[in-house]
């Protein structure tokens, strides 16, 4: 749920261009959009240290509720929001408020999340249970995409940039509303009660997170490079660039995006699964080798200017991400102990996702008119794929790790 409202905002892109930038021309409007969509990555490592914070010393599922309450309110803002005709500045400047909103919040998520899953999960299955994570995370980004293509269907192009754009964001609200029901009624835990039972909650444990674990906070952030690339390529960026730059049709478009989501969400639990059995490091040395061997395929199919091909493209995008998928949530959560697991999931997470996320929408857009070439964001795929399997071959297979064995039977 909370991902549905996160995606939105990728997925409408190039009509919130024309409609809180339309002195702007189109590619400059474009930037401008994305721009604002970057704020949103760079407070998210300030959310992590918040929200990290209080997970490790209050409990995950109480900061989880807060973290859907905010993020439900502030998609539902965008969806009310004054356009430049009535408002003038203060129009995109609400815009970029209810965003940098939205990046505190899921600053606070992921990590949790995946400390939440992760620590319910039995010994021998973090890896199957820790996919459903990023399984949901994509089945949320995939609702955004359905509802924004079905819309622009049955409404029509002209609807949705007059007042149709506001619907998903409305929806927002009745749906955190009900995530956050779902959340409260969950318990505590059983590894993070466990430590609260003992008193061996950490009283600072962003400040000890970073003295005791830097070369895995560092592991962290530099696989999460390659994943946020990708992600925001087939989610932000590509739907986007195959309207603006190829010329293809916004629901065309949109199909890209939703073929590599679907094929992530079907390979995710299949691949945690395997990861229990195979052990973390070598599905996930998978997802930087695919990136670094598909980023041109891919983008030489999106530039064709076939929708069948935009397609494939975004095929081998979900097959780039899918091995993190099923493998990432376990792999990175067996790197803390319980006492600062979502400290130190948060923040290495949030601060890899800020550095590629804040940037990587502009960055590619200008990259496409600065070069003139369609293939120039193939490149940038390819490094951050490199700095992904650097990380990833530094790290120690986590495996069958048994956490704090002095206090859990």
């Amino acid at each position: 749920m909370e991902w549905y409202d996160f995606g939105l905002y990728g997925f409408l892109a190039p009509v919130l261009a024309t409609q809180f930038f339309p002195r702007a021309g189109s590619t400059l409007a474009l930037m401008a959009t994305f721009a604002v969509f970057g704020v949103a990555f760079l407070s998210r490592p300030l959310g992590s240290l918040v929200f990290g914070h209080l997970g490790d010393i209050r409990g995950r599922r109480t900061v989880l509720s807060l973290t859907i309450l905010l993020m439900s309110l502030s998609t539902f803002a965008i969806g009310v929001l004054p356009l430049p005709s009535s408002a003038g500045l203060v129009a995109p400047v609400l815009l970029l408020f209810a965003r940098l909103t939205q990046g505190f919040s899921a600053g606070g998520e992921l990590g949790g999340a995946i400390a939440y899953i992760t620590e319910y999960a039995p010994r021998g299955s973090r890896g199957r249970y820790g996919s459903w994570v990023f399984f949901t995370q994509g089945l949320g980004m995939l609702a955004a995409a359905v509802l924004v293509t079905a819309l622009t269907v049955t409404l029509g192009s002209g609807v949705m940039q007059v007042w149709g754009w506001r619907l998903p964001f409305l929806f927002a609200l009745p749906i955190g509303l009900i995530g956050l029901y779902l959340r409260w009624r969950g318990g505590e835990t059983p590894s993070f009660a466990a430590i609260q039972q003992v008193h061996a909650v950490e009283p600072r444990p962003i400040r000890t997170t970073l003295q005791d674990h830097p070369r895995q906070l560092l592991q962290v952030t530099g696989v999460v490079v390659t994943t946020t690339t990708a992600l925001l390529m087939m989610t932000a960026f590509v739907p986007a660039y195959l309207v603006e730059s190829v010329g293809l049709r916004s629901a065309d478009a949109l199909l890209s995006s939703i073929a590599g989501l679907v094929v992530f969400l079907a390979l995710c639990p299949i691949l945690g699964s395997m990861s229990d059995r195979l052990g973390r490091r070598a599905l996930m040395l998978a997802t930087p080798l695919a990136a670094i061997g598909f980023a041109l395929p891919a983008f030489l199919l999106f530039s064709s200017g076939r929708p069948g091909a935009a397609v494939l493209g975004g095929v081998l995008l979900g097959l780039v991400l899918a091995p993190f998928g099923g493998a990432g949530a376990a792999a990175v959560a067996e790197l803390f102990p319980t006492r600062l697991r979502y400290s130190g999931v948060a923040i290495g997470s949030a601060i890899g996702i800020a550095l590629a996320g804040g940037s990587a929408p502009v960055l590619l857009t200008w990259l496409v008119a600065a070069t003139g070439s369609l293939l120039a964001p193939a490149a940038v795929l390819v490094g951050c794929g490199v700095v992904s399997l650097v990380a990833v071959m530094t790290m120690r297979e986590t495996n069958g790790d048994r956490w704090e064995p002095e206090l859990l039977p």
